[in-house]
């Protein structure tokens, strides 16, 4: 008796053995190890990314995502993926939603809840008005928001101000507060739900002088912003193309300058001569043509031994006239 027991409970141990290796690792491949789902950045600030993310070494086809027990999304691969992403939009999701996910015909993942993304609100404009006044701007779509005003390089507040309720811009008094020629930034925040919204910081201003005020007295150098040492390439191509324009204005007029001294002077050189030849002209020239008798020595009677002029007068090249 003691050996028929002994037989029916070693029989026991080894069924339950194997019904624990077999049918459990055939337990195990019809249903895979739960995958995890996580949120992640969607990149948008009305949507949630979450990600069904099968364990190491696994993966699948088809995964889907539930609302509780309700199938909310399906994606399906034509290749086996290790992860799938589903997009929600925060705006119809409640914030009591709870949701998991599966991979082929895994078990269930752990139930996530929505986190909403934080909401980025537009950046501030901030401008100056008379008197050291400065304006701050912020989106139409919230107003009645808080403004703050800041020192650039600085995290200490200046001032706070909420804008009225339907209004979206507020008016600061930096001038003889916290010093002139300053650069100052603003920055809004609004209450959304039971979490305060914050922008990011306006573009830093420069706060010029105020007239009367004791640092308009200083040199007119000081009022103007530094000098970032950037080029300013308009500026150097205008230049260039004035002086251009002058060298061409400079060549154009020296060539007519040129121009009208050769040609003054070629006509002095030509008046010159014309005068030179109404003088030659002008002038009486004789020529002295007497003939003359030639001795022979001898002496004949009536005949003159000396030179004589055959003529009474001589010949002249002009004739005058009778009794001149």
């Amino acid at each position: 008796m003691s050996l028929c027991g002994f037989f029916f409970t070693s029989l026991l141990i080894f069924s339950a053995h194997f019904l624990q290796t077999c049918a459990g690792g055939a337990w195990d491949q019809e249903n895979p190890s739960p995958p995890q789902l996580v949120q992640v950045s969607s990149g948008v600030s009305s949507g949630v990314v979450l990600r069904c993310q099968a364990p190491q070494g696994h993966s699948g086809r088809v995964f889907e995502l539930y609302l509780v027990r309700t199938l909310k999304l399906s994606v399906q691969f034509d290749t086996e993926r290790s992860y799938a992403d589903f997009q929600l939009n925060t705006s119809t999701a409640k914030p009591d939603d709870i949701y998991c996910c599966r991979y082929d015909h895994s078990r269930y993942s752990m139930y996530t809840n929505l986190t909403p993304p934080p909401l980025e609100l537009p950046a501030p404009q901030l401008s100056q008005r008379a008197e050291g006044a400065l304006v701050c701007t912020g989106s139409p779509s919230y107003p009645g928001a808080h403004f703050s005003l800041f020192q650039q390089g600085s995290s200490s507040l200046l001032a706070t101000q909420q804008a009225p309720k339907i209004e979206h811009t507020v008016q600061f008094t930096a001038s003889g507060q916290h010093g002139e020629r300053s650069r100052y930034q603003c920055q809004y925040s609004v209450l959304l739900g039971e979490n305060w919204a914050h922008s990011e910081l306006s573009s830093p201003i420069l706060l010029q002088c105020v007239t009367g005020s004791p640092s308009c007295s200083s040199s007119s150098a000081d009022n103007h912003p530094p000098s970032t040492g950037s080029v300013d390439l308009p500026l150097v191509c205008g230049s260039v193309s004035a002086a251009l324009l002058f060298l061409m204005v400079l060549i154009v007029l020296a060539y007519g300058i040129r121009k009208y001294a050769k040609t003054a002077a070629n006509k002095r050189r030509q008046r010159e001569q014309e005068q030179f030849w109404q003088q030659v002209h002008s002038r009486d020239h004789i020529v002295d043509l007497t003939l003359q008798r030639v001795s022979t020595g001898f002496k004949e009677e009536g005949v003159a031994s000396v030179w004589e002029p055959i003529y009474e007068s001589p010949i002249s090249t002009f004739t005058r006239p009778p009794g001149y």
